[in-house]
């Protein structure tokens, strides 16, 4: 059976991001938890919230559209508050963009609808305000799943009337008439049937024909809107994805020392790591930690107690 030594590494604090560097590549050094011979580990109130920054770098990064790239340069360690003002600026303008994007969205979507619908009706002889004006007939336009148009037939028809202007395998676009005495009952039933309704913007007063022209000059408009936002997004993207990139590398970072700490004890005398080698490599684990400033290494046979030598140097 292969000698065992006990290994206590005591060290500076500033040193310890280098520590986890050094050792956790160092498979032949076993650590013991801090738990195990000292109260506890090095307590650390900021683990939540880094996980926390962590996610919302990511959904940044996400949003931005950037690729993650784990071989950035990490960035200065950097205080948690000035990263997360920096994440609450960037969320901020992003959140404005996404807002505008999803509302020019929405009524491009309407209009959209709303076209489909004109499309279908562009031979009729009336205006749109006069069927506003109606005094005693209401009209709704809209699309209802095929599903619902084959229960239709088990419905009472004696207070509306229902039009198909065009179909397909999943919808029937259509409109129902029915008299203002009965809108409220036939809405309520439409819905029930989940009926779609499709608003004719309130800017349209004219005949299907001449109204199809103004929604369709709108919708121009309104996609080359969309289009300037979407390129404002990538604008906000390239301008801080190095940064991005690095904050997010570097609170990775700060998340592994997290969880790195519960293998380091505070001792009088500094930080203090203890661990099991085997004699044979013990030169392996002296190599490794030879150049840091500040560290002292003792080795002891494997019987000693981590925690009486713990005891030890914290009298």
């Amino acid at each position: 059976m292969e000698e065992t030594r006990l290994v206590s590494l005591t060290f500076p604090e500033d040193k310890l991001p280098l520590m986890m560097d050094r050792l956790q590549s160092l498979l032949s050094f076993h650590m013991l938890s801090a738990s195990q011979y000292a109260k506890k580990g090095l307590s650390d109130q900021q683990d939540g919230r880094v996980r926390e920054l962590v996610k919302r770098v990511e959904a940044l990064i996400q949003a931005l559209h950037l690729t993650p790239d784990p071989d950035a340069t990490v960035m200065p360690l950097t205080d948690l508050d000035e990263i997360e003002n920096r994440i609450r600026e960037l969320e901020g303008q992003y959140a404005l963009l996404e807002q505008a994007q999803q509302e020019v969205f929405q009524v491009v979507k309407e209009n959209e609808d709303a076209l489909n619908t004109l499309h279908f009706v562009n031979d009729a002889d009336y205006t749109f305000d006069e069927l506003k004006e109606c005094r005693y007939v209401a009209v709704t336009f809209g699309r209802l799943p095929q599903d619902s148009v084959r229960k239709l037939s088990l419905f009472d028809h004696s207070h509306f009337a229902f039009l198909i202007f065009s179909e397909d395998r999943q919808y029937a676009w259509c409109c129902y008439i029915t008299t203002k005495s009965n809108q409220a009952q036939v809405d309520n039933l439409f819905s029930a049937l989940y009926f779609e309704k499709i608003e004719i913007p309130y800017f349209v007063h004219l005949s299907p024909v001449k109204s199809l022209e103004m929604i369709e000059e709108e919708q121009s408009k309104d996609k080359e809107h969309l289009k300037h936002i979407d390129r404002k997004i990538i604008e906000l993207g390239l301008s801080c994805q190095q940064e991005l990139l690095l904050m997010a590398n570097q609170l990775e970072k700060n998340l592994a020392l997290t969880k790195f700490k519960k293998y380091v004890a505070d001792s009088s005398t500094g930080y203090q790591i203890i661990g099991y080698v085997t004699k044979d490599h013990l030169d392996e684990v002296k190599q490794c930690v030879k150049e840091i400033e500040g560290l002292r290494m003792e080795d002891y046979p494997s019987q000693v107690s981590a925690k009486r030598l713990n005891d030890a140097k914290l009298a």
